[in-house]
């Protein structure tokens, strides 16, 4: 007996010791108040709650502590508190509830003067238990050891109620006078002694070092570098926690005489706001009394542990939800070193074991057969601890909230007034606490499929959408029943799957393998596109949760669940679901299925795990055959990849990239990918330094404009790449690339005011054929405050725009009737014709791969998330528009209903006070669709299989259409004892609502197309467009289902200066009645919105202005008012005509001719009269369009418009005008513009002659208008543009003009050199304008003045203003502006009665040089697409040829040359050829006709069989072929050529048009033949065919030129011959000495049998068509491969190394298998043994391999010695010799096995 007396005598000396905070035999009694309160940070307005209550302490001989709370009290606040969260609020005036807690007492244990673990009655709830820690937790100071001597600071791991964490200690001596008055900390007790010190604890947690984070986050997506939960997430979350306390510290004891802890979490409700919302938590626990204990607190009654301060989840759905006991599988303090005095020691520096056990505090992960447990969300244990399923019948208020909803869809004024979409967010939180059978039950009593009832399939449709929504394991199981059952089908069940996989919350194993197994049944597999959809929505789920770490950790709720994710389910998808999709694209590579190839190189990609290289390398690597279109996709694909593993992605890419025999797209795809794995310096710097010798130029564009786009790059998070590119651009190709040759773009940008960062990428993949992508990707991302957000990306891809367009055309009636019109005129009788000269040089066909295209909706809920095609994809396109036509023929209802909250994000985490902190965003949409459509078209659009043109298309249609977007952002917390939640929050609502009623109708014979519009709106006063935001402060009961709205507790938060205004507009202009209401606290449009439209684009401004950054109360109102309105019907009319005229007729043109007419047909009459009057040659363009608004007041407005030029006449014109009618008003109002231009034809191959000249281009623009006062107005302008002096010497000193000059002496007058000077030489770079007016209203004037005053500020200082008093007249203005001789800056003079305005040496930008420095002969269209595509004629060989004397003159010919090549262009001058790829060699013709251009586009031989191009023209429906020789009349020495160029298309009635154009040396002239008669022609007449299809026209100096319209231009001078491609007709599809049009130099010399000449003489005589030479030359070309190289395609390398297969991890843990060994291997050859220069897996002896791999593998040979005989002894012993520093002789296959077992 007395032992265990005296064993608790030593344990309480012991425990004294160490827990010298707490007297034995004391009662300590502390007053504790606490309050959490939420608010926003615009004002101080708050919702919340106090709470009071008194703890009393007792010691226990034990060691241990025994308390009990006294008379719990809390009281509810809603209003406004004047300085804060901490400002004093008497208790009399609030009224105080009593806290139902379990007044018993609890056990505090001790464990070196720390709180290590509470015992407390079984009884006791799971949210009093957390309240409990709550209060405990300010007590928990970890002191006892800290020394007497100096302040310290030190870092610890410390348990609290909101985890365990970093805790840091600052540690002070405090003078107790400033302590004083102090609200916070009321008086000391029991300082007995004089000599105490008073110390100040000041504690900080740091919760991104954290063993236990008690938090449930979902649908952060991507916050860079951030831990969920942790102190800082991006520039959206703060969250903090410090505590003071105040210790006095005596020589015997210290005591706790004041604790206060202030917990703040801040949120930017949508995350990119510039003001914040946050909830404010703090605990002030003050010592009232230390006495001795009269009454010892009884025992814990039914004691049980809780495991520590840590917040506990509980169980929702259990049926007592009391707390449960724990038991700690860690502890930190074994870990712990005593903190002495500047000791630091973090929880970085502790053992993963203590990690690895944190896990205890977590639930366990869900359960199918159990609702999912979400921890901490209102309605899981927000009721008393328990689901909000114990009070409600769930069932039943699901399907009333459902049935709520299919009724306020049904009137676009309830959507709004009844917060529609805050249902549809309430009723996905219901969901989620549903089982499958409650989900099933609800179904089954809203499902509905009648149309006729609206709001009872509205009801199904919201319901359907909610368990999408809602992303549970529930759900799927429910949905899965739906679709086996039918309920769900097609494109509605790919909607549902989308959006089910885009919002599942648990993505346990478990969820993975239900998922697959449902998406192999029959029920999915056989429907499109559920189907597909289901695959790529599988893959993509399976990386974000196992292989995208970064997404997984900030998305899911890892810190809530144990195991969310495991290494089964990672092996799981190693090894089953990969395996999968790699057999089944196999199969469907040998079945030649495309659409299955694309899904699964596409699905497989989506995955992101290095496996997924297994199943491309045979492909990548040439073992196994597919198409050269599915190895690029199988590159494209790994853009998951270069994300999950970018270290492996590099070097499997750049091994693709540096392999310059492969495929160049797929190169090109590899550059692109490459780029996102974070390339290093070097690396970049050697692709850069590669584009001055790789040939591939499509290849060397995608390095270039990465390089470039990258050294532009703004945000911070791309710094490194941004360094590397600027290190690797000075390294470069000079050589400019246009669109059509690919690129990739990037730009970053930031809108501060927004805090918003975005991110483009435009990716961009050449076109051979086309000067239009094959392929292109493009997206988008947004930095919302630090949570990235993929906005949008989109991705498709082609094998060739031009079989892509052929396939389609193939497909019409139109193209039939052209074949059927061809084969009545064949065209073998014309000796020369194209068909003929391809079997005379028996030329064979280049095939390309069959058409395959892909369409990838990459990032989206979207039900397809993949479009794929092939030729047998689009031959089916007739069928399915025929069933479609069947379809619309018969009046359809269409009544469709889709909600989406594809944004939503929540985070919940414990406050201080024990209860939870939530913050909910969401951002729902709704579109629904409603009414009825009708259409007729004559003849069918789809007939026997083929498409017609129709004559007339007639659509009726009377439809509802409403789309409603809301973005909310509530920031919470919620009390479970009383059932609230209290909110500060924001909102943003946006409605569209349209009601379509007309018909539209569409005459092609006539031209003609008409709106019938009938505004119509049946719910009175409805708004079109709707805007609104709302912040405020509430809050609300969580069994009361209604919105916020609804329960009426909101306090709006709105500024005193709103703006307000309400006006009707439209009437007077249209009779039809608008209201626009709005109330606003700033100016409603500032101007730097207005910048944003400029700067950022539209589609960016947009959604920016949508995303306002500034958290304030707004209103905007778009209303239609029908009673109000006077037009009942709107009648819109648009006619369009154009011809061809050889002369104009001589007509006299009168403006009242115009205005008189009451037809728009004589209107149009008169226009095409006068603009075509007396002009040769002349095409015109006549359009007319009306808009009346019929009621009982007519408006009529009227606008015409006619335009007619010439290639020949130097005279065009243009006439527009317009009229205003209303029947109550006499007089109309006219408006009338005529613009008459004088533009010489320019052209001339000699640049001799373009300096001489003095072009000029002359336009006289008068605009006359009617005035208020009855005179008319007028605006006039004469403009003038020249060519400056001082230009025209600048070009004469250029190098390339002396260049010229030296070529132009040995008679090559069009070199390259010479080509780019006359162009040059024809630029106008003066532009002057005589500007005059009369009757300006003063409206205008103020605008034009405030415009121009703009003008002046933003060029400021190059602005300067001269106001000396002109000779001017008073309203006439002079206008002179000047590009510098270099054409890089612009100079202005306005000069006016007033004063001089000189604009200096502004810069002008590429494109405004486009547009406003002229060449007369080109049009603006033709300059700006020269731009953008960069055609250049230049050969950059010659380029670097010509001695620059410094860089700005090479600069300068880049701005003066490359910036004006308006068309690709081919020469066969003297003595050479320029081909349309820029490749210049000698060139001497014979007298026999040689092919110069030849049209053989590349068809798809998609039946595998040899055919000749001979073959392909028969079926050909253009033929075109231009010729040249040695002119017959020419002497040896004279270079005379003759050129013959014969043409058969559609538009020649597949007549075979033949034109024979040579030099009449007498005359010094150009003879002219077509079809064997000689036409005349001049420079002002010009000989027709076909109605303008092909003109033929003389130019100065004897010079003739040939357009053939949209294909060709040929300049001829009798000794040279230009040809200019004005369209795309001909890339990619020539051959002859002009070469294949590919871009790519090294394919010009491309012959007849289809292999590349090494020799141009021979390459030329190739393509002679008479005579023994070139028949020899060709066969020996064919029969030699010496002479001619063949195009073998791409060459394979071993693209994917072993180490590759494997991520690091995974090879260090097979390195760790006992399996699996790492060793060299050897080969045993007749004289020598080859080892391996790296080590390959093998399995060890006791183990055997489960299948094998094929790889290629490097070694090192040695001849058979003793040597090499003992180092394959060793190896076979075991030994592990390392031959990796030795030289590699060959590569050697071997078997490697996939994996090794026992």
């Amino acid at each position: 007996m007395w032992s265990q007396y005296i064993f608790l005598l030593l344990v309480g000396c012991i425990t004294t010791a160490t827990t010298s905070a707490w007297i034995d035999n004391r009662e300590y009694v502390y007053s504790v108040q606490g309050r959490t309160l939420a608010s926003l940070d615009i004002a101080n307005v708050f919702s919340g709650i106090l709470m009071r209550t008194t703890l009393r302490i007792q010691t226990r001989p034990d060691g241990n502590l025994q308390g009990l709370l006294v008379n719990p009290q809390y009281a509810q606040i809603h209003s406004e508190l004047s300085e804060g969260p901490l400002t004093h609020i008497p208790s009399a005036e609030v009224n105080w509830k009593q806290l139902e807690m379990i007044r018993k007492p609890f056990q505090i244990v001790m464990n070196r003067g720390v709180i290590s673990d509470l015992v407390v009655t079984r009884s006791m709830s799971n949210w009093e238990a957390n309240i409990l820690k709550g209060i405990i937790s300010q007590l928990q100071l970890n002191i006892d050891h800290w020394g007497t001597a100096d302040p310290d600071s030190f870092i610890i791991p410390e348990e609290t109620v909101s985890g365990t964490t970093d805790t840091s200690y600052k540690i002070n001596r405090i003078p107790e006078y400033l302590l004083l008055n102090s609200e916070i900390v009321p008086d000391f007790q029991s300082i007995e002694e004089d000599e105490c010190d008073i110390l100040e604890v000041v504690k900080h947690k740091n919760y991104t070092n954290s063993i236990e984070l008690p938090s449930f986050i979902y649908g952060l997506g991507n916050v860079f570098g951030k831990k969920a939960a942790s102190n800082v997430m991006g520039e959206f979350f703060v969250r903090d926690s410090m505590t003071r306390a105040l210790v006095t510290r005596c020589s015997k004891q210290s005591t706790i005489q004041n604790t206060f802890t202030l917990n703040k979490v801040s949120v930017s409700p949508t995350f990119s706001d510039n003001q914040q919302g946050s909830v404010v938590s703090m605990w002030n626990a003050t010592l009232e009394q230390i006495k001795v204990q009269n009454k010892v607190l009884e025992d814990v009654i039914d004691p049980i542990r809780l495991g520590g301060l840590v917040y506990s989840y509980g169980n929702s759905h259990s049926h007592s939800n009391k707390v449960e006991e724990k038991q700690r599988e860690y502890n930190y303090f074994e870990y712990k070193e005593v903190p002495w005095k500047r000791t630091v020691k973090s929880i970085s520096h502790y053992s993963d074991s203590t990690w690895r056990s944190a896990e205890t505090y977590k639930q366990e992960k869900p359960d199918l057969n159990k609702p999912t447990e979400y921890p901490m969300l209102p309605y899981t244990i927000g009721n008393k601890g328990f689901s909000i399923k114990n009070d409600i019948d769930i069932v039943q208020s699901v399907v009333s909230i459902a049935q709520e909803i299919g009724s306020d869809l049904q009137d676009p004024r309830k959507t709004l007034a009844e917060n529609t979409l805050a249902k549809f967010i309430n009723l996905i939180k219901l969901v989620r606490t549903m089982d499958q059978q409650e989900l099933k039950r609800a179904g089954n009593d809203l499902y509905h499929t009648n149309n006729e009832d609206l709001s009872r399939y509205a009801a199904w449709a919201t319901y359907r959408d909610v368990v999408a929504e809602s992303g549970s394991l529930q759900s799927l199981l429910v949905i899965q029943s739906w679709i086996e059952s039918r309920n769900l089908k097609l494109m509605e069940a790919a909607y549902v799957i989308a959006q089910m996989m885009n919002s599942v919350q648990t993505p346990t194993t478990e969820y993975i393998k239900t998922l697959f197994e449902f998406v192999k049944k029959p029920v999915v597999s056989s429907q499109w596109p559920l189907n597909e959809t289901a695959i790529l929505s599988l893959s993509e789920l399976t990386r974000k949760v196992f292989f995208d770490d970064a997404f997984y950790k900030t998305n899911y709720p890892i810190e809530s669940y144990k195991n969310l994710r495991d290494e089964q389910g990672r092996e799981y998808v190693r090894k089953t679901i990969i395996p999968y999709f790699k057999k089944c694209l196999d199969s469907a590579i040998i079945e030649d299925e495309p659409t299955k190839i694309h899904t699964y190189i596409r699905a497989l990609g989506f995955i992101g795990d290095t496996e997924i290289l297994r199943a491309f390398e045979p492909y990548l690597e040439g073992k196994k055959m597919c198409s050269q279109y599915q190895r690029t996709l199988m590159v494209i694909a790994m853009d998951k990849l270069v994300k999950t593993y970018p270290d492996i992605a590099r070097d499997v890419l750049y091994r693709i990239y540096e392999n310059s025999g492969e495929y160049q797209p797929l190169r090109v795809a590899a550059v692109y990918q490459l780029m996102r794995t974070k390339p290093s310096v070097e690396m970049l710097q050697l692709m850069a330094s590669y584009t001055n010798v790789d040939v591939q130029e499509e290849v060397n564009a995608a390095v270039k404009t990465s390089i470039q786009s990258f050294a532009s790059l703004k945000l911070d998070e791309f710094k490194d790449l941004r360094y590397a590119a600027e290190m690797a651009l000075p390294l470069l190709t000079e050589t400019e690339y246009g669109l059509h040759q690919g690129g990739n773009y990037l730009r970053t940008y930031i809108v501060d005011q927004l805090n918003l960062k975005y991110k483009e990428t435009l990716q961009l993949y050449g076109s051979s054929d086309s000067f239009i992508p094959k392929g292109f990707k493009y997206a988008w991302r947004s930095n919302e405050g630090g949570r990235r957000n993929q906005i949008l990306n989109i991705q498709t891809w082609l094998t060739s725009v031009d079989q892509l367009s052929r396939v389609f055309y193939e497909q019409t009636e139109s193209y039939h009737l052209a074949k059927q019109q061809q084969n009545l005129k064949r065209q073998q009788n014309v000796t020369l014709s194209s068909q003929n000269i391809a079997r005379i040089l028996n030329m064979q066909a280049q095939a390309d791969e069959q058409l395959e295209g892909i369409m990838f909706f990459m990032d989206a809920v979207s039900p397809l998330k993949m479009l794929t095609f092939d030729n047998n994809t689009i031959e089916q396109l007739p069928h399915l528009l025929k069933q479609l036509e069947k379809y619309l023929n018969e009046d359809k209802e269409i009544n469709e209903v889709k909600l989406t909250n594809s944004e939503d994000a929540i985070m919940a985490l414990p406050l201080e006070m024990g209860i939870p902190f939530v913050f909910m965003y969401d951002a729902p949409t709704v579109l629904k669709v409603h009414g009825k459509v009708k259409a007729a078209v004559q003849p069918n659009l789809s007939e026997c299989g083929r498409f017609q043109k129709p004559t007339f298309i007639k659509i009726r249609t009377d439809m509802a259409f409403t789309f409603g977007s809301k973005i909310q952002g509530h920031i919470s917390f919620f009390t479970p004892f009383d059932r609230r939640e209290y909110y500060s929050g924001f909102e943003k609502t946006m409605q569209l609502h349209l009601p379509i009623a007309g018909t539209f109708e569409v005459n092609l014979e006539k031209k003609e197309l008409s709106f019938d519009i009938e505004p119509k709106e049946i719910h009175n006063e409805a708004p079109l467009f709707h805007y609104s935001t709302w912040p405020f402060t509430s809050w609300r009961d969580i069994t009361d289902l209604r919105t916020l709205v609804a329960q009426h507790h909101n306090q709006y938060i709105k500024s005193d200066r709103i703006r307000t205004f309400d006006t009707v507009v439209g009437k007077q202009q249209t009779g039809l009645s608008y209201r626009i209401k709005f109330e606003h606290n700033r100016d409603t449009i500032q101007m730097s919105d207005i910048y944003m439209f400029w700067q950022k684009g539209n589609l960016d401004a947009i959604n920016n202005l949508w995303r306002n950054g500034d958290i304030q109360y707004s209103q905007f109102n778009f209303t239609y008012l029908p009673e109000e309105s006077l037009t009942k019907n709107v009648q819109l009319r648009l006619r369009y005509y154009q011809d061809y005229k050889q002369k104009g007729e001589t007509h006299s043109f009168n403006w009242n001719d115009v205005s008189s007419a009451d037809k728009y047909s004589e209107r149009i009459n008169t226009l095409l009269k006068g603009a075509r009057a007396d002009i040769r040659n002349v095409e015109s363009r006549a359009i007319d369009a009306s808009m009346r608004f019929i009621g009982s007041k007519n408006i009529e407005h009227i606008v015409s418009g006619a335009v007619s030029k010439s290639n020949v006449d130097p005279k065009s014109r243009i006439f527009a005008f317009y009229k205003l009618k209303k029947s109550d008003s006499g007089k109309p109002y006219e408006m009338k513009l005529e613009a008459v231009n004088d533009i010489p034809n320019t052209n001339t191959l000699n640049v001799d002659y373009a300096l001489a000249a003095e072009p000029k281009v002359n336009s006289v623009l008068t605009l006359t208008f009617d005035t208020d006062n009855g005179e008319k107005g007028q605006i006039k302008a004469d403009i003038m543009l020249t060519r400056s002096g001082k230009r025209k010497e600048f070009l004469k000193d250029l190098p390339m003009y002396q260049q010229c000059k030296r070529d132009m002496r040995v008679n090559n007058n069009q070199s390259p050199a010479c080509v780019n000077m006359t162009l040059a030489a024809q630029l106008l770079n003066k532009i002057d304008i005589d500007l005059a007016y009369d009757n300006l209203s003063p409206l205008v004037k103020d605008i034009v003045e405030t415009a121009y005053d703009h003008l002046k500020y933003n060029y400021y200082p190059s602005v300067e203003t001269d106001y000396v008093q002109k000779s001017e007249a008073r309203n006439q203005i002079k206008i002179k502006s000047q590009f510098d001789e270099d054409l890089q800056f612009l100079n202005i003079s306005v000069t006016s009665k007033e004063q001089t305005t000189n604009f200096k040496d502004i810069e002008a930008g590429e494109y405004s040089t486009s547009l406003f420095v002229v060449n007369p002969a080109y049009s603006l269209s033709s300059r700006i697409m020269s731009k953008i595509l960069e055609i250049d004629t230049i050969n950059r060989k010659f380029l670097n040829s010509i001695n620059f004397k410094n860089p700005i003159s090479m600069y300068t010919y880049d701005v003066l040359t490359s910036a004006y090549f308006f068309s690709a262009v081919c020469v066969a001058d003297q003595s050479q050829v320029t081909t349309f790829s820029n490749l210049t060699y000698p060139s001497v013709l014979s007298n026999y006709w040689t092919v110069l251009a030849q049209y053989t586009p590349i068809r798809a031989n998609e039946e595998e069989e040899i055919y000749s191009v001979h073959e392909q023209l028969e079926s050909q429906e253009t033929n075109l072929v231009i010729l040249a020789r040695k002119s017959m009349s020419a002497s040896d020495s004279e270079t005379a050529k003759d050129v013959k160029i014969v043409i058969s298309s559609p538009d020649t009635d597949f007549e075979t048009i033949e034109i024979l154009m040579t030099l009449n040396q007498k005359l010094s002239s150009v003879d002219i033949y077509v079809n064997g008669q000689q036409r005349e022609v001049s420079e002002f007449d010009c000989h027709d065919i076909r109605n303008g299809y092909i003109q033929i026209f003389a130019l100065s100096h004897g010079e003739v030129k040939m357009e053939m319209k949209n294909i060709l231009h040929l300049t001829y001078d009798g000794i040279r011959i230009k040809l200019e491609a004005v369209s795309s007709l001909l890339r990619g599809s020539t051959r002859g000495l002009c070469g294949s049009f590919t871009d790519q130099q090294n394919e010009d010399f491309l012959t007849p049998s289809n292999c590349y000449a090494r020799n141009h003489e021979k390459f030329i005589r190739s393509y002679e068509v008479e005579g023994q030479q070139g028949e020899q030359t060709r066969e020996e070309l064919a029969q030699d491969s010496h002479l001619c190289v063949e195009k073998k395609m791409p060459l394979h390398i071993n693209i994917i190394s072993l180490k590759d297969l494997l991520p690091a991890v995974d090879m260090e843990q097979s390195e760790g298998n006992n399996c699996t060994r790492h060793q060299t291997r050897y080969f045993e050859q007749s004289t020598e043994i080859c080892f391996t220069t790296s080590v390959v897996p093998t399995c060890s002896s006791v183990c055997q391999a489960e299948g094998y791999i094929t790889k290629t593998i490097p070694v090192h040979c040695i001849v058979k010695s003793n040597v090499a005989l003992l180092w394959k002894k060793q190896i076979d012993t075991g030994g592990n010799p390392d031959f990796s520093h030795k030289k590699e002789h060959k590569k050697l296959q071997m078997e490697v096995p996939q994996t090794c077992s026992k």
